[in-house]
């Protein structure tokens, strides 16, 4: 199988769809919205340092549904690269618990600033209808990128449509169409990629799928324009999969063949993988054996290939997992195989609050016989208790901020305009709004409880007018501001970052 896209391209194509635009390249899970982009740096495609998964699940019985006063998501989240503050994330929610948009704010020149936004709108069932990518240009927000959703009469997602607006939403640049056919089943038949040029659709990339009597999937079909592979499923007894060949429709030496093996509790122990050609009794080219505890948690993981010249397995890579009272996982060691035997070289470790949610997860890596904060080549992915998911590259540590949920004020009607500046904001702010006529004002500040933080009641004139908020003994968060007076309404968000 030629290989024209790096590595960390491939790896996405075979697991989701891909939608690539540009030097910027949007990542589409097939059942959930990943928001992230990789840039081109003139060498290959790097990932960026953040992205965040929005589950577009609108199952009846998704907790999304199910929210009340006592639910818990995340407020905010700090990116370190190499011991060094380099972004955080703020997140808002809507009142079915799903997050409705989310700040990034990076570090320059000492001050916090706001670098894009992400705003995700739903119908009034929860599921996605659109996803916008702002950036700030010359003073204004622009709309860079938008994802837009369709649903087929089941509620399945059956439409990604991608466009990019580099230079504002009314010169559109690219499309990106993502079309998905499900059998009577339920089942994805299909999953097609086009590109449009020309005026006029093309086909990028396809995948076909085929199930048997039970739904389960037992061929794939990878296609793009310049390859394609096979993938056949079987299955045991028990309904797992025992067996899987890739035809990679090239030559018949580069086929590969992967072999699971399951222990009486159906726990994958042993993964056998080798080229189809030199597949023989059982010794793959590759093997990995898996070590559960007595609360099935993986705590080893082992990974072989075979010596042909001596026929042994000779250890590649081994990884050990630890976990605390409360089975969570709190550390990962993996050590690599050298000539003084296996040796440790990366450690992740993560930290949890009394309710067992991930406050803190570093990555390290051993520089001779010294562990040092680096920045981790893997993607960490995490999630809150509502299908939101969240994934960090490029970072060396993070810190998770958990907080209660409070929705997202309802919109109003808003006769006055207004603006808060600076924002995000580090001592004081700004809250800036014009009146038609004179009159009382009232202008407030509360947090995401809804604890009013800041009340000003005055008479105020016509034009412009402006009220200082200075925040005491308060952490850095989403906060908000509403204007009321006999014209109108005005309300908005603001950031404060210590």
């Amino acid at each position: 199988m030629k290989i024209y896209l790096p590595v960390i391209i491939l790896l996405f194509t075979f697991s989701c769809s891909l939608f690539a635009i540009n030097h910027n390249k949007e990542i589409i899970l097939e059942d959930n919205l990943e928001f992230g982009v990789l840039k081109w740096n003139g060498y290959f495609w790097q990932s960026a340092n953040m992205y965040f998964i929005v589950n577009t699940e609108t199952s009846e019985n998704s907790k999304t549904e199910n929210s009340n006063s006592d639910s818990i998501g995340i407020n905010s989240i700090n990116i370190y690269r190499t011991s060094e503050l380099s972004s955080k994330l703020f997140f808002t929610y809507n009142r079915n618990n799903k997050i409705v948009s989310a700040s990034k704010l990076v570090l320059n020149n000492d001050k916090w600033e706001e670098l894009n936004r992400m705003v995700i709108t739903y119908d009034d069932k929860g599921k996605v209808l659109k996803w916008d990518y702002k950036e700030l240009k010359k003073g204004n927000w622009i709309t860079v990128k938008s994802v837009i959703f369709s649903y087929d009469k089941d509620n399945r997602i059956n439409s990604k449509l991608l466009k990019e607006y580099p230079y504002g939403i009314n010169n559109l640049l690219l499309e990106w169409k993502n079309t998905i056919v499900y059998d009577n089943q339920g089942n994805k038949i299909s999953d097609l990629l086009e590109s449009y040029n020309d005026a006029k659709w093309e086909f990028n990339h396809k995948k076909s799928y085929k199930y048997d009597s039970l739904n389960r999937k037992i061929f794939e079909k990878d296609t793009s324009a310049s390859e394609n592979c096979d993938i056949y499923y079987s299955y045991n007894q028990y309904g797992k999969i025992n067996i899987k060949i890739i035809d990679f429709n090239l030559n018949d030496w580069f086929d590969e063949k992967v072999t699971y093996i399951y222990d009486d509790k159906f726990n994958l122990i042993t993964e056998l993988k080798g080229l189809l050609e030199s597949y023989q009794d059982g010794k793959g080219v590759d093997s990995i054996q898996y070590k559960y505890d007595d609360n099935i948690n993986l705590i080893e993981k082992l990974h072989k290939t075979w010596n042909w010249r001596n026929q042994e397995w000779c250890i590649k890579e081994k990884i050990v997992n630890e976990y605390d009272e409360r089975n969570n996982h709190c550390s990962k060691i993996t050590s690599v195989w050298s000539r003084d035997g296996l040796i440790e070289k990366e450690r992740e470790k993560k930290e949890y609050n009394k309710d067992n949610k991930l406050t803190t997860f570093i990555y390290e890596y051993k520089a001779i016989n010294t562990w040092e904060e680096q920045r981790s080549p893997n993607k960490f992915e995490f999630e809150d208790d509502y299908g939101n998911f969240f994934a960090v590259n490029n970072f060396s540590k993070i810190e998770i901020e958990w907080g209660k949920i409070v929705p997202e004020p309802e919109p109003t009607v808003q006769n006055i305009t207004s603006s808060a500046s600076p924002n995000p904001f580090y001592s004081s702010t700004d809250i800036n709004f014009t009146l038609e006529a004179a009159g009382e004002v009232t202008v407030e500040v509360f947090d995401e409880p809804g604890n009013i933080l800041m009340s000003v009641k005055e008479f105020m004139n016509a034009g412009n007018n402006k009220v200082t908020f200075k925040p005491e003994n308060l952490p850095s968060g989403v906060y908000y501001y509403k204007i009321k007076s006999g014209a109108g309404t005005a309300s908005g968000k603001i950031i404060y970052v210590k």
